[in-house]
Formats: structure tokens, C-alpha cells, sequence
């Protein structure tokens, strides 16, 4: 995969076959918005950050939430078993109105990352996560968009000593 920073596209074509044995094919392209996550041992936290697309996520208008609302959905495991899941809303105001239009896909708290865990769980060893265009409402039956779709989440998985 290319860093973060560069934008991928991934064309996939599907074929769907029908109850009547016909079938439809279609194209679509698929843009990676890419979610990093990083472990550091010594402390025992995870650290996440986000590929932001000024262009595509606020259609190159300053930061708003009603045109892009960015939370990461994150479930933390202990052998595969989940024991924790939580809603984070990204503070990305300052970053997206200090990009120029047109600027591409730009990696967003790299310096200092969001900090996703810290250790507070005993024995968590995966963490999955993924972007979401608002928070989840669990009051609703309606889900939040997940931002590009495949590949829009990534899973993180370490060895507890």
C-alpha cells in the first residue's frame, strides 16, 4: 500500500447474478480514506489517525459538521471477544480550514494522534476501527455512512505479556 498521505483508488468490478440466471456487472471505484493505528508498548495506549480529504469530505469548503461529521467507531477486544466499544468525535476543525482547496488526501494528527486507548481495560490485546460520517445513534435503525465504504476500517492486534 502506498503511505497514508497518497490518495489510492481500487476499481472493482462485480457481477451480480439474478434469480432469472442473468446477470449485471458494474464498476465502481472505491477511495481509500486510510485509518492508522499505533501501539505503543511501553505505555500500553493505541494512537489512531485519519487520511482527511478537504475536497471530497467538505467539498473543499471550510470544516462543517453537517457536510462531514467525522467519529471513529472503536471496539476493543480481549481474545477476540468484545469488551469495550466507543464513539469518538475528531476535532479536525483547525486542520481541514488550514488546507488549501483541491489539496489531496492529507494525513491528519500524525504528530499526536488520537488517543483511542490507555490501557484502562486489563487484558485487551485487538482494537477494530473504523470512520463514520456522524456519531451511531443507538435509538435509531439508521446507520451513520461508513466513509468509503471497504477498507474504511483496520484492526490493530498485539501480544500481552
Amino acid at each position: 500500500m502506498p503511505p497514508l498521505s497518497e490518495e489510492a483508488t481500487t476499481t472493482v468490478t462485480l457481477t451480480l447474478e439474478l434469480n432469472d440466471n442473468t446477470t449485471i456487472t458494474k464498476t465502481i471505484n472505491i477511495i481509500r480514506t486510510a485509518i492508522e493505528l499505533t501501539y505503543f508498548e511501553e505505555t500500553n495506549t493505541v494512537k489512531a489517525g485519519y487520511v482527511a480529504h478537504k475536497a471530497y469530505l467538505y467539498n473543499n469548503q471550510p470544516h462543517n459538521d453537517e457536510i462531514f461529521d467525522a467519529y471513529l467507531q472503536v471496539m476493543l477486544y480481549r481474545d477476540n471477544k468484545v469488551v469495550e466499544y466507543k464513539q469518538i468525535q475528531i476535532d479536525d476543525e483547525d486542520f481541514i480550514n488550514n488546507l488549501e482547496e483541491d489539496s489531496g488526501a492529507m494525513e491528519s494528527f500524525s504528530d499526536k494522534g488520537i488517543e483511542i486507548f490507555k490501557g484502562e481495560i486489563e487484558g485487551v490485546n485487538k482494537i477494530s476501527v473504523f470512520l463514520t460520517n456522524g456519531p451511531i445513534d443507538f435509538n435509531s435503525d439508521v446507520l451513520p455512512s461508513i466513509e468509503f465504504g471497504i477498507g474504511s476500517g483496520v484492526t490493530l492486534e498485539w501480544v500481552n505479556d
